[in-house]
C-alpha cells in the first residue's frame, strides 16, 4: 500500500455513509488554502479545536490533490508535513509541549537545515523538557531523516526518548 493510501486510511470517516465526490476539475489546493486561512484566524481567536478541524480539512485536500496528481511519496509527505507547523503551534499554546515537539519534528523533517529552523526546533525541544536525549541528537534525527520519515516513525522514536 503506498503512502497516500495509508494517509487516506487515517482520515476515513466512519460516520459518513457516502464519500464526497468532487468534480474532476476541482482545485484541492485552493480549497486547502481556504481552510488554512480559516484556521489561522481561529488560532488568533484561540479557538484551537475549530482551528484543528480546519487544518485537518486542509490536510485532506492536500491528500486528495496528491492522489489526483499522482504525486510521488516525497511530494505527498512534503504537503502533509507542512500542516504540522500549525498543529505544533496549537499544541504549544495548549501547553502540550511534548506533542508539539513531535509535530514540529515532522514539519521540519521535510525542510532545509537552516539557522531559523534549527532555532525553531531548539525552542520546541527546550519547552518539551526531555531528559533522556540531547538537543543535538534530536536535531540530527530531524534533519537526517528527510526522505524516509513519517509521522508514525517520529512518534515511535519520540516514545523511546521519553
Amino acid at each position: 500500500m503506498n503512502i497516500i493510501n495509508k494517509m487516506f486510511d487515517y482520515f476515513k470517516k466512519k460516520d459518513i455513509e457516502k464519500p464526497l465526490v468532487y468534480p474532476a476539475d476541482f482545485d484541492h489546493l485552493e480549497e486547502a488554502n481556504k481552510y488554512k486561512n480559516i484556521a489561522q484566524l481561529l488560532i488568533k481567536k484561540q479557538d484551537y479545536n475549530a482551528a484543528w478541524d480546519n487544518l485537518s480539512k486542509q490536510k485532506e485536500h492536500y491528500l486528495l490533490y496528491s492522489s489526483k496528481n499522482n504525486s510521488n511519496e516525497k511530494q505527498a509527505l512534503d504537503l502533509d508535513s507542512s500542516i504540522h507547523e500549525d498543529y505544533a503551534r496549537i499544541l504549544k499554546y495548549e501547553n502540550k509541549h511534548k506533542h508539539a515537539l513531535v509535530n514540529i519534528i515532522y514539519y521540519l523533517s521535510s525542510s532545509e537545515k537552516t539557522k531559523s529552523n534549527k532555532e525553531k526546533l531548539r525552542t520546541y525541544f527546550e519547552e518539551a523538557k526531555l531528559k533522556n536525549i540531547s538537543y543535538k541528537q534530536v536535531e540530527d534525527y530531524t534533519f537526517q531523516a528527510r526522505i524516509t520519515i513519517n509521522y508514525n516513525k517520529i512518534e515511535k522514536t519520540f516514545e523511546k526518548w521519553c
